[in-house]
């Protein structure tokens, strides 16, 4: 049996209720970006069961973390510094694959030349906000990818960290002397996501205006193609438990990932 406390249950049963947590469960491998490892779709249904414990691991209690002495538990496992680049820098690159998919051009990582030198992760042209094209022509999306409570929390509130996250990226981009904003003259987009997987409200806006982006430029065709939406979050879902698997594996080695994912047969 996987021991757990009733509060590591509670809190991962209201961290999966926020929306696109379950979207990996859903989806088929219909090609690489969506086809998850055994040892990784394990992994998710570990972490979205509560699992908090360090015996779990069949690590001593109080086994701390490798690489930042934090306490070893699959919250940490999921949001150590360790592998939060590669993550972040690998759901970045789908984001710009997505908005190129949509037949119009984007930078990576653009700076700004003003004394604040902000670099924001995506840069392209205002279709998310069409209605302020003319005072804001630009658009620039920031990912970020936040666990969905703190540790202190008995009973978080549904999306209260997300919410937090977005406000924060909005906040960066359009505030202080030479802000991205300002400077560029574009919307800023955050694009959170949970490391349950869930989607902020501006992350599934975003996604939405891209389809309809792609469709007006025949990239395209509602009714004929795959669901792009679906599409999409299905890869941005799969991408995160990827890379999240990845940093444990490189934290506690393969090994021991692959010990901890047995305990859970495939059907």
């Amino acid at each position: 049996m996987l021991a757990c406390d009733d509060r590591s249950i509670a809190r991962a049963l209201i961290a999966s209720m926020e929306p696109g947590a379950g979207t990996f469960l859903t989806t088929r491998a219909k090609d690489r970006d969506r086809t998850l490892k055994n040892e990784e779709l394990k992994f998710a249904v570990l972490k979205r069961m509560g699992i908090g414990a360090p015996h779990v691991f069949g690590l001593p209690e109080g086994t701390q973390c490798p690489h930042c002495n934090h306490a070893l538990t699959f919250d940490h496992l999921t949001s150590c510094s360790h592998g939060r680049i590669a993550r972040h820098d690998a759901i970045r690159d789908q984001v710009q694959r997505m908005v190129l998919s949509a037949g119009v051009s984007c930078q990576v990582e653009r700076q700004t030349s003003g004394p604040g030198q902000q670099r924001i992760d995506v840069f392209t042209k205002n279709y998310f906000q069409p209605e302020n094209r003319v005072t804001h022509p630009s658009c620039g999306a920031d990912v970020t990818v936040v666990t969905p409570y703190q540790p202190t929390d008995q009973t978080p509130r549904l999306g209260r960290e997300i919410r937090l996250a977005e406000e924060k990226k909005i906040k960066k981009y359009t505030q202080g002397e030479g802000n991205y904003a300002t400077e560029q003259r574009a919307v800023i987009v955050p694009l959170v996501m949970t490391t349950f997987g869930a989607f902020g409200p501006g992350f599934r806006k975003f996604i939405a205006q891209t389809m309809m982006l792609a469709g007006r430029t025949g990239r395209y065709m509602y009714g004929v193609d795959e669901h792009f939406v679906n599409r999409w979050k299905q890869i941005f879902s799969c991408t995160l438990i990827r890379y999240q698997t990845e940093a444990a594996t490189q934290l506690l080695g393969r090994d021991l990932v692959d010990h901890v994912a047995g305990k859970i047969p495939l059907a």
